[in-house]
């Protein structure tokens, strides 16, 4: 009964748990903004970016994939004024996480459909 799953349950059912008694929090402190259009624009666009990932994943692997969103993410999130500084960073994220999972971890990314 208890195994590999117990510990992310148990900290999910707590999330939820304690989301909703956060709804019904009636406190000064648990006050809550509506974001500027720039910042809500920017939030949308990151989730957006995050869904296209997801897709472009699938299709192209992970190479392509983490570095032309993560670029995108960079630029966006990271304000980025010069472009040449969110394709370093990028360039860097993704042979790091790949250095990472596949030499280090001995864990294979998907090559995508491209076998990129």
């Amino acid at each position: 009964m208890i195994g590999d799953h117990t510990m992310p349950a148990v900290v999910g059912f707590l999330m939820i748990i304690l989301g909703i008694l956060l709804l019904f929090a009636k406190s000064e402190i648990f006050h809550v903004e509506f974001p500027e259009k720039k910042t809500l624009l920017s939030i949308i666009g990151t989730l957006g970016l995050l869904f296209a990932y997801w897709v472009l994943f699938q299709f192209i692997g992970y190479v392509v994939s983490t570095f032309v969103i993560s670029v995108l993410l960079f630029r966006m999130i990271g304000s980025y004024k010069l472009f040449p500084q969110a394709l370093f960073f990028g360039a860097a994220l993704t042979a790091f996480l790949y250095v990472a999972f596949v030499y280090l971890l001995s864990i294979p990314f998907p090559k995508g459909l491209m076998g990129i």
